[in-house]
């Protein structure tokens, strides 16, 4: 069913004139070059993950004259379109040609500036007139003026805090290598350091949000998914060199719980003297039913694991 906004786009195309591709893609002026690529929304975003850049899309409506404005003096701005070239990936959506992607980036108002990561996640929306001045202030807030080195240097190399926040800021901008550094910085040194965690009063921040951060990373990163793998084959290597060590099994809940591995965590389970404090660590995992429905799906019998925690535990017999 059609949006209101969308049945007024398709009304107001049917009273006023088409503007053509080309005509969509310029800024209204011929003395100052159009940092809008001449592309279509796949291809647009298709090029901004090959570069690794965020794709601003301006939705224009060339009744509106707010838009109009924004086609005559902000995108025409030198310094402005200078910024754009060569930070993002800048594409002008016609509303009347485009209604499907008016839906999709949910926009329900005219002129509207959607800026998203390579990956198609929003990072900011503007509505209505800007100024370039006041646009090229927020874009440089969201992409700082120098290098992500230079930034990076700015901080001290033990300060949790700026990392967590650099790490952040490295995923909006695309940077995915620069923010798997620090996420496995934190992971590795910053997260379970005490004195560290002490100075920087940043005993909450637990090592599940460092984990989900590179899981999310790692779906539009490969190198970030390979990275959870192998953090898991190591914990799973100290949980059993070490069995009466606590961190490393804790650790390891949470990768393998992240990762949708249960069954791995069964078997580390089954691997692990009876006494050991890993062991019992692994034994009071709260979401055993889900372990059992798991191991269930993939096996067509019931793995060993499951029924001596059946018996340690006293789950029944069956396995739903």
């Amino acid at each position: 069913m059609l949006s209101s906004l969308t049945a007024r786009l398709l009304l107001i195309g049917l009273l006023l004139p088409l503007t053509t591709r080309a005509a969509a893609n310029t800024t209204g002026s011929s003395t100052h070059p159009s940092a809008f690529v001449t592309l279509t929304h796949s291809e647009a975003l298709a090029r901004a993950k090959a570069e690794n850049k965020p794709l601003l899309l301006f939705f224009d409506g060339h009744w509106s004259d707010d838009a109009q404005k924004l086609s005559r003096s902000t995108f025409t701005d030198p310094r402005l379109n200078k910024f754009l070239s060569e930070k993002n990936i800048a594409l002008r959506v016609d509303v009347l040609r485009s209604p499907e992607l008016t839906q999709r980036y949910r926009v329900t108002s005219v002129p509207q500036i959607v800026l998203i990561r390579a990956d198609d996640v929003l990072v900011k929306r503007w509505f209505k007139y800007h100024s370039p001045g006041d646009l090229l202030d927020d874009l440089r807030e969201l992409f700082p003026a120098g290098s992500l080195t230079d930034e990076r240097a700015r901080f001290k190399p033990d300060d949790i805090h700026a990392r967590l926040e650099f790490s952040t800021k490295c995923l909006t901008v695309g940077a995915y290598a620069e923010a798997l550094e620090e996420l496995l910085w934190l992971y590795n040194t910053g997260i379970g350091s005490g004195q560290l965690e002490k100075r920087h009063k940043l005993r909450t921040l637990h090592v599940t949000t460092v984990i989900q951060r590179i899981h999310h990373l790692g779906t539009v990163f490969k190198p970030a998914r390979d990275a959870l793998h192998a953090l898991a084959d190591r914990e799973e290597k100290n949980t059993l060199r070490s069995p009466d060590r606590r961190l490393p099994p804790t650790r390891l809940v949470h990768l393998l719980t992240t990762l949708q591995d249960t069954v791995r965590l069964l078997a580390v389970y089954e691997k692990l003297p009876p006494d050991s404090k890993s062991r019992a660590l692994l034994k009071s995992y709260h979401d055993w039913e889900k372990v059992r429905h798991t191991a269930s799906v993939n096996s067509t019998s019931t793995p060993s694991a499951v029924i001596r925690l059946q018996t340690e535990i006293g789950l029944p017999d069956s396995i739903p």
